[in-house]
């Protein structure tokens, strides 16, 4: 029976730029919760942990479907469009409970990609990273604003290089792909009752039974005991708490 990747067990990092940061064998479980005072680095560390997921599925993806795969062209790809000025310089080391993934670059340029695994190894599901950028529900709005400002229609998978490179101007690649992923997710979504519970004791001010996605006039609304409400009435906090939990769904 084949298994997947498994969640992340470790990570070194040794890198001398974006900043210096040494760290051996750091280790997670099912929660993390990273700690500490702006600028050392704990969103950087969450970044990474997202990007070396990302390789890592393209990686066995690719050898399950039996086709080419230019490793260290597609390790680039992915932390160029994951961050600003990409300057990485040392090594970075990812533990999964079934495989292994080494990464090592020189100023920017990925140098060498190494992954080790078991046998009959899968994907994982696809990794999530919510940003700030995407924390409320006017970031997608403004998403599917621009996408129709683009002619662009339909999921990602459909979508052309050159409309990919289009909106990679105005977003990071894991705030397309979540936001992607949430907006087909909550097409007529029906919100589960437990979720319903748990939005009350939150404290959010209205009850949401239902989201409705309209790519006509690129709205978002809740269905609120029969009454549609526009989503982004609802205060920030509010907006974020609905946004995390429906993500984690």
């Amino acid at each position: 029976m084949s298994k997947t990747i498994g969640s992340v067990s470790t990570m070194t990092l040794n890198l001398t730029d974006p900043i210096k940061m040494t760290i051996e064998k750091m280790s997670f479980n099912q929660l993390c919760i990273l700690v500490g005072q702006n600028g050392t680095g704990k969103t950087l560390v969450l970044k990474i942990n997202w990007c070396m997921a990302m390789i890592s599925n393209t990686i066995i993806g690719a050898k399950l479907m039996n086709i080419p795969s230019d490793n260290i062209k597609n390790a680039q790809y992915i932390f160029d469009k994951s961050f600003d000025d990409q300057n990485f310089n040392g090594t970075i080391e990812v533990h999964y409970e079934n495989a292994t993934l080494s990464i090592t670059f020189d100023s920017g340029i990925v140098k060498n990609v190494n992954m080790e695994h078991d046998e009959d190894i899968t994907p994982n599901a696809p990794p999530i990273f919510m940003s700030k950028e995407t924390r409320t529900f006017d970031s997608y709005i403004h998403y599917m604003k621009l996408k129709k400002v683009f002619k662009i229609e339909g999921e990602m998978i459909k979508m052309s290089e050159e409309q990919i490179e289009k909106l990679l101007v105005m977003y990071k690649l894991y705030d397309i792909l979540f936001m992607e992923m949430m907006l087909n997710k909550l097409e007529n979504y029906s919100v589960p009752q437990t979720l319903v519970d748990h939005f009350k004791e939150l404290g959010i001010t209205k009850p949401i039974d239902q989201i409705v996605i309209d790519n006509d006039i690129c709205d978002i609304s809740v269905i609120s005991e029969g009454t549609k409400i526009n989503i982004v009435t609802f205060g920030a906090g509010e907006q974020s708490m609905i946004n995390m939990m429906l993500a984690a769904s």
